[in-house]
């Protein structure tokens, strides 16, 4: 990987949210609902009230955990699970929180409010053996600690390679906020809900038409810096090999809750995704996704399934990077729906996963968000808006696979490259 590329690894993408409020549509723990006779946690445990105080170097010192070689945590944590799970590349997360003495503001659908010292703790582990998943490799602990102003702020400590304890990533002299998920956020901030951006010094978007006149996201009065998800070209080689089927990954609903906003709603992929139920029945060719569909939507599913998809367990076909890999490479194209937020807003989306199917030579067939003007679109990355327009598409490319193929790999070579996508990224976010 180039020096450009490595700064990837430098940029976090934020999450939290200001005011003490969890994300509209996270219902953060099943246990917390339980906890009226918990044990208050010590306020903020052994962090600083606010991100400019002393941060300790070592998560042993955060007062996180009584023995943090085996994560048993300190006395007063509670451990919880989400609701609605996010899907992290296959790692699996341990998850506690620490609330000292004071109320928590519930709410069956929307945010809840924790007291000021509330302490988030998350490790992630990532499996190292997909014949033996109980074997994970330990990767970074995350504190997300509400501040006594109403704020939040978080830290990052990276496990040793003895694990015996982790240490406290450099602390960023600027702050920088990578949305990837468009149109939420802002519209969260838009209607006084949560204000995620709060703490940044720049702010950068994958909603390449935010700020322009027919999109629909608000820019809350923050500059933004639009940009192509970076892929790697060297890790990602094209194969001149044709595949078998139209597929992608992705959920059914995801981890947000739909936005009313302006008096329209701004949905989900499920949203959309209904109606092109029915394509691959109606235009005789092979589709699968790797869908992450909750049981409760098994209504949807048979009709996805009435409709002619084939559906695969995402864990199973992408649950380690090798894996992802050769599920996208092995693919005759991408098929990809949007979620209603990045149509109907039209925030000129693109996804990352995309960006990895055009630079292993797989054309992208991607419901249209407003990426007219951004990219060359028809040859290789072609989208559609409407079920006739998706099965044109995909007789186009089902017919002339070897062309469209090899233009998928110069789109991604001439405007998703990490050396090129990077640097651009950097000297703006410096600038």
């Amino acid at each position: 990987m180039s020096r450009v590329a490595a700064v990837c690894l430098l940029v976090a993408a934020a999450v939290g949210c200001a005011g003490q409020q969890a994300p509209p549509g996270v219902s953060p723990a099943r246990a917390l609902a339980q906890s009226g006779s918990r044990v208050p946690a010590k306020p903020y445990l052994n962090m600083p009230e606010t991100a400019a105080g002393v941060l300790p170097p070592l998560l042993s010192e955060t007062g996180a955990f009584a023995d943090v070689r085996v994560l048993e945590p300190a006395r007063g944590l509670l451990p919880y699970d989400l609701i609605v799970p996010f899907w992290s590349d296959g790692a699996t997360k341990s998850r506690f929180v620490a609330i000292p003495k004071g109320k928590v503001s519930f709410s069956p659908t929307g945010e809840w409010a924790f007291p000021h010292g509330t302490v988030f703790v998350k490790t992630f582990e990532l499996p190292v053996d997909a014949a033996q998943p109980q074997r994970t490799q330990r990767l970074e602990t995350r504190l997300l600690v509400v501040d006594r102003s109403g704020g939040v702020y978080g830290v990052t400590y990276k496990w040793r390679a003895d694990l015996e304890d982790a240490e406290l990533l450099a602390r960023a002299s600027r702050r920088v906020f990578l949305d990837i998920d468009p149109g939420f956020g802002q519209m969260w901030r838009a209607l006084g809900l949560c204000d995620v951006f709060r703490n940044h010094d720049a702010f950068v978007t994958v909603g390449t038409r935010i700020g322009q006149d027919d999109c629909r996201v608000p820019t809350c009065g923050l500059d933004w810096i639009t940009t192509l998800p970076p892929v790697v070209i060297d890790q990602w080689p094209a194969d001149v090999e044709r595949g078998g089927s139209f597929t992608s990954v992705g959920a059914w609903r995801g981890p947000w809750a739909p936005v009313e906003y302006e008096g329209q709603r701004f949905g989900l992929r499920a949203h959309e995704f209904r109606r092109f139920a029915a394509v691959p029945r109606e235009s005789g060719l092979d589709f699968e996704i790797a869908l992450d569909i909750a049981p409760e939507d098994h209504a949807d599913a048979s009709r996805l399934i009435g409709g002619g998809w084939r559906l695969s367990d995402p864990r199973c076909v992408s649950g380690t990077p090798q894996e992802y890999q050769h599920y996208v490479r092995s693919s005759l194209a991408e098929f990809g729906i949007a979620k209603e937020m990045y149509v109907a807003a039209r925030t000129g989306w693109v996804s990352d996963r995309t960006a990895c199917y055009l630079a292993s030579g797989r054309p992208a067939i991607v419901q249209n968000t407003g990426l007219d003007g951004t990219i060359e679109t028809g040859v290789g990355l072609l989208t559609f808006s409407t079920p006739e327009e998706a099965m044109s598409a995909a007789h186009s490319v089902h017919g002339d696979w070897h062309r469209h193929a090899r233009a998928a790999r110069a789109l991604a070579v001439e405007h998703f490259d990490s050396d090129r996508v990077l640097r651009r990224f950097v000297d703006e976010v410096a600038a």
